[in-house]
């Protein structure tokens, strides 16, 4: 996972690795913590597999892991930028391009398990 911004409105992101948004929470923070990619298959191309009460672990660079429940999966448009908001409780979002030539996004959120 790389650090990663948005300039000048577009969204900046790392080649071949999972994009974490600087902007966004870090695990343990309480916020939207979001984290972006390619849908390639080795990324976030198996992210559509994903279901409500599957489970997603994070593990930061110390190796302590973080456990999320699926709570959600949707497809947006670009523009629909409510689910990368900050939250006032702590939330995984993960984003990736979807549908014909990329021109959708698809949204899974999920919830710390405690």
């Amino acid at each position: 996972v790389t650090e990663t911004w948005i300039e000048n409105g577009v969204w900046q992101i790392a080649d071949g690795q999972v994009s974490h948004l600087n902007t966004s929470s870090r695990p343990g923070e309480n916020s939207n913590i979001v984290m972006y990619s390619h849908n390639q298959q080795h990324l976030f191309g198996k992210l559509s597999w994903l279901e409500p009460e599957d489970e997603i672990v994070v593990e930061n660079e110390a190796g302590l892991a973080r456990t999320y429940l699926v709570k959600q999966k949707q497809v947006v448009t670009p523009n629909d930028i409510q689910l990368v908001l900050p939250t006032n409780h702590e939330l995984l979002t993960l984003y990736t391009c979807t549908g014909f030539l990329d021109q959708q996004r698809l949204v899974v959120q999920a919830e710390p398990i405690n």
